[in-house]
């Protein structure tokens, strides 16, 4: 079982288990009604939740805990926008924390073939593909249909080359993202030392 995170994570699978805490502040976490709101451009949920109550060193917290069964039901591959509301008894209503979490593909669902890369990979091996072929094909553009028809022009060296580094460079930092996440080294620096 892990452990809960300390507060709402950038990304979950949907199916997992989610379970985090909520930071601090000032509401009675004993008394008080949290909520958690999740609104994507699809849909809007109030989503069911197990909020325990944890005394940590004499103050209460809220533990969030949110069942496989409920993140199953959310969209995959959907950015969601969070609040989290917490009801007094007085009924005075606040918004205590909000975001925005990244809901990704359940594995276990998904049929063989499906593609995992991210976005910036998929345009990034693309780009690679047009580049190694740009190299055998000397035509700057194709008409269709003689006269009467359309023409279809392609990208240039130079449109290539900026879309090419501009997603090549959304690529590196996807990557530095994700092994800092993970606990591994970032940095691209090369250290050298002279004697």
């Amino acid at each position: 079982m892990a452990d809960p995170v300390s507060r709402m994570p950038d990304s979950f699978v949907a199916g997992d288990t989610l379970k985090f805490y909520v930071p601090e502040g000032d509401y009675d976490a004993s008394a008080d009604t949290l909520v958690l709101e999740l609104l994507s451009t699809a849909t809007n949920v109030t989503v069911p939740t197990d909020v325990g109550t944890i005394v940590d060193n004499g103050d209460a917290r809220w533990l969030v805990t949110i069942p496989a069964a409920d993140t199953a039901t959310l969209l995959d591959n959907t950015r969601y926008g969070w609040a989290l509301v917490v009801t007094e008894l007085a009924g005075e209503v606040y918004t205590i924390d909000h975001g925005e979490v990244y809901v990704r593909v359940d594995p276990r669902t998904q049929a063989s073939g499906y593609d995992v890369r991210s976005h910036n990979r998929i345009v990034f091996e693309a780009l690679e593909t047009v580049i190694q072929g740009k190299a055998t094909q000397d035509q700057a553009g194709y008409s269709i249909g003689g006269a009467l028809g359309r023409a279809i022009t392609r990208m240039s060296w130079t449109e290539i080359e900026t879309v090419f580094e501009k997603y090549a460079s959304r690529l590196r930092a996807e990557v530095r993202r994700e092994r800092a996440r993970r606990g591994l080294t970032t940095s691209s620096a090369v250290k050298v030392r002279f004697l």
